[in-house]
Protein backbone atom coordinates (compact mmCIF):
# COMPACT_ATOMS: atom_id res chain seq x y z
CA UNK A 1 0.00 0.00 0.00
CA UNK A 2 1.26 3.49 -0.49
CA UNK A 3 0.13 4.89 2.96
CA UNK A 4 1.94 2.05 4.76
CA UNK A 5 5.73 4.34 5.09
CA UNK A 6 3.79 7.80 5.42
CA UNK A 7 1.97 7.34 8.57
CA UNK A 8 1.91 5.05 11.69
CA UNK A 9 -1.30 2.60 11.86
CA UNK A 10 -2.24 2.09 15.84
CA UNK A 11 -3.11 -0.47 17.66
CA UNK A 12 -6.34 -2.70 16.62
CA UNK A 13 -6.48 -0.99 13.17
CA UNK A 14 -3.81 -3.86 12.49
CA UNK A 15 -7.24 -5.86 11.20
CA UNK A 16 -7.39 -3.59 8.49
CA UNK A 17 -3.63 -4.23 7.19
CA UNK A 18 -3.80 -7.21 4.09
CA UNK A 19 -7.49 -7.22 3.18
CA UNK A 20 -7.07 -8.70 0.22
CA UNK A 21 -7.53 -12.42 0.91
CA UNK A 22 -7.44 -15.41 -1.85
CA UNK A 23 -11.21 -16.08 -2.37
CA UNK A 24 -9.71 -19.77 -1.89
CA UNK A 25 -9.69 -19.29 1.42
CA UNK A 26 -13.11 -18.59 1.77
CA UNK A 27 -14.57 -21.73 2.38
CA UNK A 28 -11.63 -22.07 4.88
CA UNK A 29 -13.16 -23.68 8.31
CA UNK A 30 -12.26 -20.88 11.31
CA UNK A 31 -9.29 -21.36 13.13
CA UNK A 32 -9.79 -22.52 16.84
CA UNK A 33 -8.79 -19.31 19.07
CA UNK A 34 -9.07 -19.00 22.56
CA UNK A 35 -7.93 -16.25 25.05
CA UNK A 36 -7.08 -17.10 28.74
CA UNK A 37 -6.06 -14.29 31.77
CA UNK A 38 -2.81 -15.94 33.35
CA UNK A 39 -0.15 -15.00 35.89
CA UNK A 40 3.52 -15.66 36.15
CA UNK A 41 5.31 -16.52 39.10
CA UNK A 42 6.80 -13.48 39.80
CA UNK A 43 3.58 -11.78 39.92
CA UNK A 44 3.29 -10.29 35.95
CA UNK A 45 -0.48 -11.05 34.58
CA UNK A 46 -0.55 -11.70 30.76
CA UNK A 47 -3.16 -13.11 28.20
CA UNK A 48 -2.24 -15.73 26.26
CA UNK A 49 -4.12 -16.56 22.92
CA UNK A 50 -3.59 -20.07 22.00
CA UNK A 51 -4.45 -20.79 18.37
CA UNK A 52 -4.89 -24.59 17.39
CA UNK A 53 -2.32 -24.09 14.31
CA UNK A 54 0.31 -21.87 15.27
CA UNK A 55 3.95 -22.65 15.17
CA UNK A 56 5.59 -19.73 16.72
CA UNK A 57 5.20 -18.48 20.30
CA UNK A 58 4.73 -14.06 20.18
CA UNK A 59 5.18 -11.56 23.40
CA UNK A 60 4.99 -8.28 23.61
CA UNK A 61 5.12 -6.02 26.20
CA UNK A 62 3.69 -2.43 26.74
CA UNK A 63 5.62 -0.25 28.65
CA UNK A 64 3.92 3.17 28.90
CA UNK A 65 5.67 6.56 27.74
CA UNK A 66 5.05 10.32 28.44
CA UNK A 67 8.08 11.00 26.75
CA UNK A 68 6.21 12.80 24.21
CA UNK A 69 4.73 15.53 27.17
CA UNK A 70 7.81 16.39 28.27
CA UNK A 71 10.81 18.45 26.96
CA UNK A 72 13.50 16.43 25.84
CA UNK A 73 14.47 15.68 22.41
CA UNK A 74 11.65 14.01 21.00
CA UNK A 75 13.60 11.76 19.17
CA UNK A 76 14.78 9.80 22.11
CA UNK A 77 12.70 6.91 21.74
CA UNK A 78 13.25 6.90 18.20
CA UNK A 79 17.05 6.64 18.66
CA UNK A 80 17.12 4.81 21.81
CA UNK A 81 15.04 1.85 21.16
CA UNK A 82 17.28 0.61 17.88
CA UNK A 83 20.89 1.59 20.20
CA UNK A 84 19.31 -1.13 22.01
CA UNK A 85 18.81 -3.50 19.49
CA UNK A 86 22.03 -2.84 17.95
CA UNK A 87 24.61 -1.92 20.48
CA UNK A 88 24.93 -5.55 21.64
CA UNK A 89 24.65 -6.94 25.50
CA UNK A 90 25.39 -8.99 28.03
CA UNK A 91 28.36 -11.14 26.96
CA UNK A 92 27.71 -10.52 23.15
CA UNK A 93 28.95 -7.96 20.60
CA UNK A 94 26.36 -6.02 18.16
CA UNK A 95 27.49 -8.78 15.27
CA UNK A 96 26.83 -11.96 17.70
CA UNK A 97 23.35 -10.82 19.24
CA UNK A 98 22.12 -10.80 16.17
CA UNK A 99 23.47 -14.48 14.90
CA UNK A 100 22.47 -15.82 18.02
CA UNK A 101 19.01 -14.93 17.50
CA UNK A 102 19.49 -15.98 13.83
CA UNK A 103 20.39 -19.35 15.07
CA UNK A 104 17.56 -19.68 17.26
CA UNK A 105 15.63 -18.52 14.48
CA UNK A 106 13.93 -15.80 16.50
CA UNK A 107 12.67 -12.13 16.06
CA UNK A 108 12.99 -9.81 18.81
CA UNK A 109 12.35 -5.79 18.25
CA UNK A 110 11.59 -2.68 20.36
CA UNK A 111 9.21 -0.33 18.72
CA UNK A 112 8.47 3.04 20.03
CA UNK A 113 5.19 4.57 19.58
CA UNK A 114 3.71 7.97 20.64
CA UNK A 115 2.57 7.01 24.03
CA UNK A 116 4.43 3.63 24.32
CA UNK A 117 7.42 1.64 23.72
CA UNK A 118 6.55 -2.22 22.68
CA UNK A 119 9.32 -4.86 22.97
CA UNK A 120 8.60 -8.06 20.95
CA UNK A 121 9.76 -11.68 21.01
CA UNK A 122 8.74 -13.84 18.29
CA UNK A 123 9.86 -17.54 18.43
CA UNK A 124 9.71 -21.27 18.45
CA UNK A 125 8.57 -22.79 22.03
CA UNK A 126 11.15 -25.29 22.20
CA UNK A 127 13.28 -21.64 21.73
CA UNK A 128 11.75 -19.65 23.79
CA UNK A 129 13.83 -19.94 26.91
CA UNK A 130 17.55 -19.43 25.07
CA UNK A 131 15.44 -16.42 23.52
CA UNK A 132 14.34 -14.99 26.76
CA UNK A 133 17.72 -14.77 27.95
CA UNK A 134 18.71 -13.03 24.75
CA UNK A 135 15.74 -10.34 25.16
CA UNK A 136 16.59 -9.69 28.93
CA UNK A 137 20.63 -9.02 28.30
CA UNK A 138 18.85 -6.46 25.70
CA UNK A 139 16.75 -4.89 28.65
CA UNK A 140 19.33 -5.32 31.24
CA UNK A 141 22.64 -5.77 30.37
CA UNK A 142 22.72 -3.41 27.34
CA UNK A 143 26.06 -1.58 26.24
CA UNK A 144 25.30 1.50 24.53
CA UNK A 145 28.10 1.79 22.98
CA UNK A 146 28.38 5.45 22.01
CA UNK A 147 30.10 4.43 18.97
CA UNK A 148 26.62 2.99 17.42
CA UNK A 149 24.77 6.01 18.86
CA UNK A 150 26.40 7.44 16.44
CA UNK A 151 26.09 5.38 13.76
CA UNK A 152 23.14 5.05 14.36
CA UNK A 153 21.90 8.73 14.02
CA UNK A 154 23.75 8.89 10.73
CA UNK A 155 21.70 5.98 9.54
CA UNK A 156 18.71 7.08 10.60
CA UNK A 157 19.34 10.85 9.23
CA UNK A 158 19.97 9.08 6.00
CA UNK A 159 17.51 7.61 5.42
CA UNK A 160 14.81 10.35 6.38
CA UNK A 161 16.30 12.67 4.38
CA UNK A 162 16.04 10.40 1.51
CA UNK A 163 12.47 9.48 2.90
CA UNK A 164 11.83 13.42 3.22
CA UNK A 165 12.65 14.17 -0.88
CA UNK A 166 10.01 11.85 -2.08
CA UNK A 167 6.80 13.66 -3.52
CA UNK A 168 4.86 11.25 -1.56
CA UNK A 169 6.27 11.76 1.74
CA UNK A 170 6.08 15.63 1.18
CA UNK A 171 2.21 14.82 0.47
CA UNK A 172 1.17 13.00 3.39
CA UNK A 173 3.71 15.32 5.29
CA UNK A 174 1.48 17.91 4.61
CA UNK A 175 -1.71 16.06 5.70
CA UNK A 176 -0.34 15.04 9.00
CA UNK A 177 0.69 18.35 9.72
CA UNK A 178 -2.54 19.93 8.87
CA UNK A 179 -4.24 17.84 11.46
CA UNK A 180 -1.82 17.75 13.99
CA UNK A 181 -0.08 21.16 13.88
CA UNK A 182 3.69 21.58 14.26
CA UNK A 183 3.92 20.26 17.72
CA UNK A 184 5.90 17.12 19.59
CA UNK A 185 3.75 14.35 18.29
CA UNK A 186 4.38 15.70 14.60
CA UNK A 187 7.72 15.74 15.23
CA UNK A 188 7.54 12.07 17.07
CA UNK A 189 6.18 11.09 13.34
CA UNK A 190 8.24 12.57 11.12
CA UNK A 191 11.70 13.65 12.50
CA UNK A 192 11.19 16.54 10.36
CA UNK A 193 13.79 18.33 9.84
CA UNK A 194 16.04 15.70 10.68
CA UNK A 195 18.73 17.87 12.95
CA UNK A 196 15.73 16.22 15.92
CA UNK A 197 17.91 13.19 15.86
CA UNK A 198 20.90 14.87 16.52
CA UNK A 199 19.89 16.28 19.39
CA UNK A 200 19.66 13.36 21.18
CA UNK A 201 22.63 12.42 23.47
CA UNK A 202 23.81 9.37 25.41
CA UNK A 203 22.35 10.71 28.52
CA UNK A 204 19.25 11.72 26.86
CA UNK A 205 18.24 7.95 26.22
CA UNK A 206 19.88 6.95 29.58
CA UNK A 207 17.42 8.69 31.61
CA UNK A 208 14.46 7.92 28.95
CA UNK A 209 15.64 3.95 29.16
CA UNK A 210 15.30 4.75 33.12
CA UNK A 211 12.33 6.20 33.16
CA UNK A 212 10.65 3.90 30.31
CA UNK A 213 11.70 -0.04 31.73
CA UNK A 214 10.51 -0.73 34.62
CA UNK A 215 7.44 -2.86 35.82
CA UNK A 216 4.90 -0.72 36.24
CA UNK A 217 1.99 0.04 34.17
CA UNK A 218 2.86 -2.43 32.02
CA UNK A 219 0.54 -4.65 29.69
CA UNK A 220 1.59 -8.14 28.27
CA UNK A 221 0.00 -10.10 25.80
CA UNK A 222 1.06 -13.87 24.18
CA UNK A 223 0.19 -15.74 21.91
CA UNK A 224 1.52 -19.40 20.80
CA UNK A 225 -0.03 -22.73 20.18
CA UNK A 226 -3.08 -23.83 21.73
CA UNK A 227 -1.58 -26.45 23.65
CA UNK A 228 1.20 -24.97 24.49
CA UNK A 229 1.35 -24.83 28.73
CA UNK A 230 1.08 -21.22 29.43
CA UNK A 231 3.41 -21.51 32.63
CA UNK A 232 6.03 -21.99 30.29
CA UNK A 233 5.18 -18.69 28.76
CA UNK A 234 5.13 -17.29 32.04
CA UNK A 235 8.51 -18.69 32.94
CA UNK A 236 9.68 -16.87 29.46
CA UNK A 237 8.32 -13.41 30.64
CA UNK A 238 9.56 -13.39 34.07
CA UNK A 239 12.96 -14.14 32.25
CA UNK A 240 12.84 -11.39 30.20
CA UNK A 241 11.74 -8.96 33.05
CA UNK A 242 13.95 -10.41 35.59
CA UNK A 243 16.37 -7.38 37.15
CA UNK A 244 13.79 -4.42 35.92
CA UNK A 245 13.25 -1.93 38.68
CA UNK A 246 9.36 -1.89 39.63
CA UNK A 247 9.56 1.46 39.21
CA UNK A 248 7.15 4.89 39.37
CA UNK A 249 6.80 5.00 34.92
CA UNK A 250 3.73 7.14 33.45
CA UNK A 251 1.79 4.23 35.63
CA UNK A 252 -0.79 2.00 33.15
CA UNK A 253 -1.83 3.30 29.73
CA UNK A 254 -5.26 5.12 30.02
CA UNK A 255 -7.98 4.25 27.26
CA UNK A 256 -8.41 6.32 24.23
CA UNK A 257 -10.30 8.95 24.92
CA UNK A 258 -12.49 11.69 22.74
CA UNK A 259 -11.56 12.69 19.12
CA UNK A 260 -9.01 15.40 18.71
CA UNK A 261 -10.66 18.25 16.03
CA UNK A 262 -7.50 18.48 13.40
CA UNK A 263 -5.81 22.23 13.32
CA UNK A 264 -6.07 22.63 9.50
CA UNK A 265 -8.97 20.62 8.99
CA UNK A 266 -11.72 21.69 5.76
CA UNK A 267 -9.51 23.01 3.35
CA UNK A 268 -7.84 22.21 0.01
CA UNK A 269 -3.97 22.44 -0.32
CA UNK A 270 -2.25 22.84 -2.92
CA UNK A 271 1.38 21.81 -2.47
CA UNK A 272 3.01 23.33 -5.70
CA UNK A 273 6.37 21.00 -6.82
CA UNK A 274 7.23 22.52 -10.12
CA UNK A 275 9.89 19.71 -10.56
CA UNK A 276 7.21 16.97 -9.92
CA UNK A 277 7.09 14.32 -12.36
CA UNK A 278 3.30 13.36 -11.30
CA UNK A 279 0.68 14.35 -9.21
CA UNK A 280 -0.93 13.23 -5.99
CA UNK A 281 -3.78 13.41 -4.31
CA UNK A 282 -3.78 12.94 -0.48
CA UNK A 283 -7.07 12.97 1.59
CA UNK A 284 -7.11 12.33 5.16
CA UNK A 285 -10.57 12.69 7.98
CA UNK A 286 -10.41 12.62 11.34
CA UNK A 287 -12.91 9.87 12.56
CA UNK A 288 -14.61 9.10 16.00
CA UNK A 289 -12.38 6.41 17.67
CA UNK A 290 -13.60 3.11 17.13
CA UNK A 291 -14.60 0.38 19.95
CA UNK A 292 -16.39 -2.74 19.96
CA UNK A 293 -18.94 -3.02 17.33
CA UNK A 294 -17.70 -0.15 15.15
CA UNK A 295 -14.17 -1.94 14.55
CA UNK A 296 -16.53 -4.10 12.28
CA UNK A 297 -18.37 -1.30 10.86
CA UNK A 298 -15.28 0.84 9.71
CA UNK A 299 -13.84 -2.47 8.20
CA UNK A 300 -16.87 -2.91 5.63
CA UNK A 301 -16.70 0.95 5.02
CA UNK A 302 -12.85 0.47 4.63
CA UNK A 303 -13.18 -2.30 2.45
CA UNK A 304 -16.02 -1.21 0.21
CA UNK A 305 -14.57 2.65 -0.73
CA UNK A 306 -11.14 0.92 -1.45
CA UNK A 307 -9.70 -2.12 -0.54
CA UNK A 308 -9.17 -3.35 -4.41
CA UNK A 309 -10.12 -3.17 -7.55
CA UNK A 310 -14.08 -3.76 -7.08
CA UNK A 311 -14.07 -1.02 -4.72
CA UNK A 312 -16.33 2.40 -5.14
CA UNK A 313 -13.00 4.77 -5.45
CA UNK A 314 -11.30 2.73 -8.02
CA UNK A 315 -14.76 1.65 -9.72
CA UNK A 316 -15.25 5.17 -10.46
CA UNK A 317 -11.98 6.35 -11.34
CA UNK A 318 -11.92 3.58 -14.47
CA UNK A 319 -15.41 4.55 -15.34
CA UNK A 320 -15.58 8.50 -15.16
CA UNK A 321 -11.94 8.71 -16.16
CA UNK A 322 -11.22 6.11 -18.26
CA UNK A 323 -8.20 4.93 -16.43
CA UNK A 324 -6.31 2.68 -14.12
CA UNK A 325 -4.98 4.71 -11.51
CA UNK A 326 -3.44 3.91 -8.48
CA UNK A 327 -5.89 4.68 -5.74
CA UNK A 328 -7.28 3.44 -2.66
CA UNK A 329 -8.55 3.98 1.09
CA UNK A 330 -7.63 2.96 4.27
CA UNK A 331 -8.49 3.62 7.89
CA UNK A 332 -5.67 4.21 10.60
CA UNK A 333 -4.07 6.87 12.89
CA UNK A 334 -1.16 8.86 13.98
CA UNK A 335 -1.94 7.54 17.62
CA UNK A 336 -4.48 6.13 19.91
CA UNK A 337 -6.59 9.74 19.81
CA UNK A 338 -6.22 9.72 16.05
CA UNK A 339 -8.36 7.59 13.94
CA UNK A 340 -7.93 8.28 10.39
CA UNK A 341 -9.73 7.57 6.85
CA UNK A 342 -7.10 8.19 4.05
CA UNK A 343 -8.08 8.51 0.56
CA UNK A 344 -4.96 8.44 -2.00
CA UNK A 345 -4.16 8.32 -5.86
CA UNK A 346 -1.71 9.01 -8.12
CA UNK A 347 -2.72 11.24 -11.24
CA UNK A 348 -2.48 12.10 -14.43
CA UNK A 349 -1.86 16.17 -14.05
CA UNK A 350 -4.13 16.44 -16.87
CA UNK A 351 -6.94 14.82 -15.57
CA UNK A 352 -6.48 16.00 -11.85
CA UNK A 353 -9.34 18.03 -11.57
CA UNK A 354 -11.94 15.49 -13.14
CA UNK A 355 -9.86 13.17 -10.73
CA UNK A 356 -10.66 15.75 -7.45
CA UNK A 357 -14.10 15.84 -8.51
CA UNK A 358 -14.19 11.77 -8.55
CA UNK A 359 -13.20 11.43 -5.24
CA UNK A 360 -15.41 13.33 -3.95
CA UNK A 361 -18.36 11.84 -5.22
CA UNK A 362 -17.76 8.51 -5.13
CA UNK A 363 -16.50 9.29 -1.10
CA UNK A 364 -19.70 11.30 -0.33
CA UNK A 365 -22.15 9.12 -2.04
CA UNK A 366 -20.92 5.95 0.04
CA UNK A 367 -21.47 8.28 3.25
CA UNK A 368 -25.01 9.11 1.71
CA UNK A 369 -26.19 5.78 0.08
CA UNK A 370 -24.09 3.52 2.11
CA UNK A 371 -23.41 0.38 0.40
CA UNK A 372 -25.50 -2.08 -1.72
CA UNK A 373 -26.48 -5.49 -0.57
CA UNK A 374 -23.96 -7.54 -2.66
CA UNK A 375 -21.04 -5.08 -1.57
CA UNK A 376 -22.01 -6.12 2.09
CA UNK A 377 -22.25 -9.98 1.00
CA UNK A 378 -18.78 -9.95 -0.45
CA UNK A 379 -17.38 -8.19 1.89
CA UNK A 380 -18.68 -9.99 4.93
CA UNK A 381 -17.30 -12.86 2.90
CA UNK A 382 -13.75 -11.74 2.55
CA UNK A 383 -13.53 -10.16 5.50
CA UNK A 384 -14.54 -13.37 7.36
CA UNK A 385 -11.85 -15.07 5.35
CA UNK A 386 -9.12 -12.12 6.30
CA UNK A 387 -9.93 -12.74 10.42
CA UNK A 388 -9.35 -16.35 9.81
CA UNK A 389 -6.23 -15.61 8.31
CA UNK A 390 -4.64 -13.56 11.02
CA UNK A 391 -6.27 -15.47 13.44
CA UNK A 392 -3.36 -18.04 12.42
CA UNK A 393 -0.44 -15.97 13.23
CA UNK A 394 0.45 -15.23 17.13
CA UNK A 395 2.46 -12.08 16.65
CA UNK A 396 -0.54 -10.21 15.00
CA UNK A 397 -3.24 -12.00 17.60
CA UNK A 398 -1.13 -10.47 20.32
CA UNK A 399 -0.91 -7.11 18.44
CA UNK A 400 -4.29 -7.20 18.58
CA UNK A 401 -5.50 -8.19 22.07
CA UNK A 402 -2.86 -5.61 23.20
CA UNK A 403 -4.17 -2.72 21.82
CA UNK A 404 -7.66 -3.81 22.33
CA UNK A 405 -6.68 -4.13 26.50
CA UNK A 406 -4.71 -1.03 26.64
CA UNK A 407 -8.19 1.01 25.70
CA UNK A 408 -10.43 -1.20 27.42
CA UNK A 409 -12.24 -1.77 24.79
CA UNK A 410 -15.23 -4.38 24.58
CA UNK A 411 -13.36 -5.99 21.94
CA UNK A 412 -10.66 -7.69 24.23
CA UNK A 413 -13.37 -10.29 25.45
CA UNK A 414 -14.56 -11.17 21.60
CA UNK A 415 -11.40 -11.44 20.03
CA UNK A 416 -11.75 -15.28 19.80
CA UNK A 417 -15.70 -14.74 18.10
CA UNK A 418 -14.61 -12.14 15.92
CA UNK A 419 -15.69 -14.59 12.48
CA UNK A 420 -19.03 -14.55 14.37
CA UNK A 421 -19.51 -10.98 15.10
CA UNK A 422 -18.19 -10.22 11.37
CA UNK A 423 -21.32 -12.67 10.62
CA UNK A 424 -23.97 -10.99 12.91
CA UNK A 425 -23.34 -7.52 11.81
CA UNK A 426 -26.09 -6.00 9.13
CA UNK A 427 -26.16 -4.35 6.72
CA UNK A 428 -28.21 -1.45 8.42
CA UNK A 429 -25.23 -1.22 11.19
CA UNK A 430 -23.20 -0.79 8.79
CA UNK A 431 -24.84 1.89 6.76
CA UNK A 432 -25.40 4.13 9.75
CA UNK A 433 -21.99 3.86 11.00
CA UNK A 434 -20.90 5.02 7.60
CA UNK A 435 -23.42 8.29 7.99
CA UNK A 436 -22.42 8.77 11.55
CA UNK A 437 -18.61 8.22 11.47
CA UNK A 438 -17.30 9.23 8.27
CA UNK A 439 -16.26 12.41 8.07
CA UNK A 440 -17.91 14.69 5.37
CA UNK A 441 -15.70 15.13 2.49
CA UNK A 442 -15.38 19.43 3.25
CA UNK A 443 -14.28 18.52 6.60
CA UNK A 444 -11.10 16.70 5.26
CA UNK A 445 -7.80 17.96 4.59
CA UNK A 446 -6.94 17.40 0.86
CA UNK A 447 -3.80 17.72 -0.56
CA UNK A 448 -3.08 18.20 -3.92
CA UNK A 449 0.56 17.96 -4.96
CA UNK A 450 1.09 19.08 -8.56
CA UNK A 451 4.11 20.77 -10.98
CA UNK A 452 1.33 22.83 -12.19
CA UNK A 453 0.03 25.90 -10.29
CA UNK A 454 -3.53 25.74 -11.38
CA UNK A 455 -4.30 21.66 -10.71
CA UNK A 456 -7.28 22.85 -8.36
CA UNK A 457 -9.08 25.74 -6.56
CA UNK A 458 -7.30 25.57 -3.50
CA UNK A 459 -7.64 27.76 -0.09
CA UNK A 460 -4.42 28.31 -0.40
CA UNK A 461 -0.77 27.60 -2.42
CA UNK A 462 2.32 26.24 -0.30
CA UNK A 463 5.64 25.03 -1.85
CA UNK A 464 6.93 23.07 1.29
CA UNK A 465 5.35 21.08 4.22
CA UNK A 466 6.40 23.54 6.89
CA UNK A 467 4.58 26.35 5.02
CA UNK A 468 0.58 24.65 5.83
CA UNK A 469 1.03 26.25 9.16
CA UNK A 470 -0.07 29.17 7.60
CA UNK A 471 -3.13 27.68 5.97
Amino acid sequence: MQLSHIRQSIGPSILAVGLMVSIASHAEVPTTVQVDQHRTEAGHEFHYVGIKQADDVAIIVNWPSDWIDGDGPIATPYVGSRLMMSSGAGARDAATLAADFQDLNAQGDIDDRPDAVRGTLVVRPENLAAAAALGRDILIDNHWDDRWLKRIQQNLKARKNETHQTLSSQSWGTVRRAILGDGRLNDALTHRPTSLIDEVTADDIRAWYAETFTTGGITITAAGPIDLDPALVGEAIDQLLDGLPAGDGPGEALPAQETPTAKSGGKTILLHKPDAEKTLISIAGLMPLARGASHAHDLFAEFVLGADMQSRLFDAVRTKLRASYVVEAEIGGYSRQHRIMYLDGEIEGRRIKDAYATFREAYETLRADGITPDEFERAKEILTAHYQEIAKQPETMAWLLLGFLIDDDPMKDSLAEMPELIGVVTLDQVNAAIRDRLPAFDDMVRVVTAPNDDAVEPHCVITSVADVDRC
